[in-house]
């Protein structure tokens, strides 16, 4: 007998709901929510790999009303919308099952499960196996002798599959008694009324007992008692009450009862398995960013080959540029900052799908190739400043490297972790690179792995991704700020790596000295107030201490106990003597540990100085951050922190020169904000400060005191950043009732501050991102999900990314704007740090005052803002000890 064609039926609309509040919300990387689509195509493709189904089709629901509603007008009347986050992803569902090839099937005045009975039993009669999978107890009524119902668990996690048997011992009746049990329980899922009192107990023992509600409804009539099966006790109230409800539970087994006869056109032949639109799939699960699933469906990699070779000569390979009016550029280096790395070889790709790979024995760029790099050819880069380094250190002035794919894909999503090749070139092309796989054994060409397939490959996606990047960054208005900051940026960042700083390694020396000391000094104080030894650099091991010991107040918790970071250190500051200790216990090893011990070590050989290194695709809000060392972290406002600086020095002949913004972030908020207090105050260059403490603390202007200020300080910086009541009375070591009224006050005294916060919040939820003054884009997703704590935290994000991320670009231009249009001009002059709003410089002495000047008239002017910029200037021969040039 030939076996029975197998029919897969998917309640799609319940699938994909369920998924959505089974899983973590999650989005692609420009805000677009796809947990629910997520969910439901994981499961759908197992669903297809296991039981490898001949037909197949899946329905969704059509906009309401139906039919039911006809019937009763409250029918789902208690169900919460839909929410807004979870409705695009329905229609992704869809774009999902059409790439599949699965039809898709919806009925005006329908819903979903009707659709698939009507063609479960058409399928049944024709003697198929059918199988629906849903979230839906409900569609258990469908079950007979040739349909089964898979029903998913725990979310989307687990499944049981449901046949005649099954369901009998879990219910007790058989399933097409379902809406006789639901007609007497009800069900508020679908808000269909019940007989009060009838549980799920005493409604499936009436339905074992009376087999339907009707043939209850006329025993309760004639009193007539059954003698034969399972009993239950019929208690005068309880007849009553179901009696009195005939009307209802005739109504409510209706509503429970799904139709067969449903207004759906198909045919067999529709519902044949066929083998997906791999091109439509894979551009869907890319551009869903489902890496996981392109190479888990088998349809990655769609993109034309490439043809790869190895030069055998750098005339080749110069011959191979030729006249091409772009070339994609992989230099490949060995270990290490680009400064000092070793070359090992050049990839050049002068034509789509074209590359030639040169490997280099020598460390050095063959002469051959000089004029290649020194031309104005446009070059594309996975890192333009590294490449730099790797041909200036060589000899090279190289010219043309104007396009650096990490700076655009970061710009593009500056909320991702990382900007790498690898990861560019799977979002934006949907390819996975060469040298992100595992090698394989037998590659045999001279090098590590296959190097000439590896670094062509990578100069070849180059030379694809810059039309692909540069279409959407056009796309989403950041391409002039691509190429009018963030590109010039990329020099000047890489002249300040190559200048470098000097550091005074006999201070630090005595300095190591002093610290350790000191933490052997603190270390025994702490044991002394603790009453015992432990290991202090343990939250565990602390947290059992200063909680349970020590019996102080527990403010927060983490997964692994109890937490002790930095605010709540604060926060118990005042309680007890020890907490001081410990965060002075935290300074003191964190500064031996990053700085004073480390940068002895950092120095170059070759210059006698320490090259930090600045990456401008890290931080989201727009900021260059420092790395190895992070020079930017040092702090400034302790006196340890101070005698750290001290170690940053300027050689014989030379000075420090520093010019920071005043309260920039404040001035961005008054442009942002146009708040008539703050704009007044700035433009007058009043003490924002001591305006604020007049106000919030209801006092004269001349009664504001240091300490009003310093309060006023922590309370502008805090609220403009979104700081909780629990933060600011941390901060302030006051109580949170204080906190909230000091924050209150704050509104009052800048209104448009409060707006500004509420629009920006409901701005962002309706487009998903923030912008900055030079248009820079922050997306932010998790201002949609239903977790608190992260919601309220992107929150915090939106209000602050605009004030941070517009004062990065200030600085980022007037950093552009010196470099082109100043240090040229002054002999000798080099920039050497950027931290926070301070720009260091390096002069001869007797160029500082002209450098000071003309810094501050360019920093001052680098962005239009409507209240004025102020930049202030000091020199000295260290980092600390500074005074204000006169």
């Amino acid at each position: 007998m030939p076996k029975s064609r197998k029919l897969i039926l998917i309640d799609a609309n319940g699938l994909v709901y369920r998924a959505f509040f089974a899983l973590p919300y999650f989005t692609t990387t420009d805000g677009r929510p796809t947990n629910a689509v997520y969910g439901f195509t994981n499961m759908l493709l197992k669903i297809l790999d296991e039981e490898k189904p001949d037909d197949i089709a899946a329905a969704f629901d059509k906009a309401a009303p139906t039919f039911r509603h006809a019937q009763y007008k409250e029918y789902k009347a208690t169900r919460q919308r839909m929410p807004d986050d979870l409705r695009p992803q329905i229609q992704t569902a869809k774009q999902v099952l059409e790439a599949l090839r699965i039809p898709i099937y919806e009925a005006a005045g329908f819903e979903a499960e009707d659709i698939l009975a009507t063609i479960a039993r058409k399928a049944a009669g024709d003697g198929r196996e059918v199988l629906i999978v849903t979230g839906d107890l409900d569609v258990l009524q469908l079950i007979d002798d040739h349909v089964r119902v898979m029903v998913t668990s725990r979310g989307i996690t687990e499944t049981t599959v449901y046949d005649r048997r099954k369901f009998k011992d879990r219910f007790g009746f058989a399933p097409p008694q379902l809406p006789d049990y639901k007609g007497l329980k009800g069900d508020t899922t679908d808000n269909i009324p019940g007989v009060p009192g009838v549980g799920d107990k005493t409604a499936g023992a009436l339905i074992q007992q009376f087999g339907s509600v009707e043939a209850l409804l006329e025993h309760l009539r004639h009193a007539r008692p059954r003698g034969d099966g399972v009993t239950v006790a019929v208690t005068p109230k309880l007849a009553k009450a179901i009696t009195e409800r005939a009307d209802q539970i005739a109504q409510s087994k209706s509503l429970a009862t799904i139709v067969s006869n449903a207004p759906v056109d198909w045919t067999w032949d529709d519902l044949v398995r066929k083998k997906p639109d791999a091109t439509r799939l894979r551009e869907l699960f890319v551009n869903l960013e489902f890496k996981s699933l392109v190479e888990r469906v088998g349809v990655a990699d769609e993109q034309p080959p490439g043809v790869y070779r190895r030069a055998d000569s750098a005339a080749e390979l110069a011959a191979a540029a030729g006249d091409a009016p772009e070339i994609g550029l992989f230099l490949k280096r060995g270990e290490g900052h680009p400064i000092t790395a070793a070359l090992d070889g050049i990839a050049l790709s002068p034509a789509p799908t074209e590359a030639l790979f040169l490997p280099v024995t020598d460390d050095r760029v063959p002469d051959a190739l000089q004029g290649l790099f020194e031309a104005d050819t446009p070059k594309v880069s996975g890192d333009v400043k590294a490449d730099l380094h790797t041909l200036r250190t060589r000899g090279i002035r190289p010219r043309g490297l104007g396009f650096d794919v990490a700076v655009a894909s970061y710009l593009l999503n500056p909320g991702k972790r990382t900007h790498t090749l690898g990861t560019a070139s799977w979002e934006h092309l949907g390819w996975r690179l060469r040298m992100e796989q595992e090698p394989e054994a037998g590659d045999d060409l001279g090098l590590a792995r296959d190097a000439v397939a590896e670094s062509a490959e990578a100069a070849d996606v180059l030379r694809r991704l810059r039309p692909v990047l540069t279409e959407k960054m056009k796309e989403r208005e950041v391409y002039a700020l691509f190429t009018d900051v963030e590109m010039p940026l990329v020099g000047v960042l890489a002249d300040m790596e190559a200048a470098g700083v000097a550091v005074d390694v006999p201070y630090l020396r005595s300095l190591s000295a002093e610290f350790a000391g000191r933490v052997e000094d603190v270390t025994a104080d702490i044991y002394r107030l603790a009453g015992t030894e432990f290991n202090i650099s343990s939250p565990k091991q602390l947290g059992f201490i200063l909680f349970e010991k020590l019996q102080l107040p527990a403010m927060k918790k983490t997964k692994t106990g109890y937490s002790t970071d930095s605010e709540v250190l604060e926060y118990l500051a005042p309680q007890h003597e020890i907490v001081a200790k410990i965060v002075a216990h935290r300074e003191l090893t964190k500064l031996l540990t990053t700085y004073v011990d480390v940068l002895p070590k950092l120095i170059n050989p070759a210059t006698g100085r320490v090259h930090t290194t600045f990456n401008q695709t890290v931080a989201a809000t727009g900021r260059v951050i420092t790395i190895e060392p992070n020079l930017q972290n040092i702090p400034i406002r302790t006196e340890e922190g101070r005698k750290v600086r001290r170690a940053i020095v300027a050689p014989p002949g030379r000075v420090l020169l520093g010019v920071d913004y005043s309260q920039i972030d404040l001035r961005v908020l008054a442009h942002i904000t146009e708040d008539p207090t703050l704009l007044d105050a700035f433009g007058r260059d009043d003490d924002i400060h001591a305006v604020t403490a007049a106000d919030v603390f209801n006092v004269r202007r001349d009664g504001v005191t240091p300490d009003l200020r310093r309060r006023a300080k922590t309370i502008v910086f805090g609220v403009a950043y979104g700081m909780s009541e629990f933060g600011l009375a941390a901060q302030l070591g006051i109580s949170r009732t204080e906190a909230k009224s000091y924050i209150e006050r704050y509104y009052t005294t800048f209104p448009k501050v409060r707006q500004y916060m509420l629009d920006t919040i409901e701005d962002v939820r309706r487009s998903g991102y923030v912008t900055t003054v030079l248009n820079r884009r922050r997306y932010i997703p998790e201002v949609h999900t239903r977790n608190r704590p992260i919601r309220e935290a992107a929150e915090r994000t939106a209000i602050n990314t605009p004030i941070q991320g517009s004062t990065a670009d200030i600085i980022k231009k007037a950093m552009v704007d010196l470099a082109r249009d100043v240090l040229p001009r002054i002999p000798g002059a080099v920039m050497t740090l950027h931290v926070h709003d301070e720009l260091l410089f390096e002069v001869p002495h007797e160029a500082a005052a002209d450098l000071a000047g003309e810094a501050k008239r360019v920093m001052e002017r680098a962005f239009p803002l409507k209240v004025p910029l102020r930049a202030d200037a000091k020199v000295g021969e260290n980092w600390r000890d500074m005074e204000p040039l006169t």
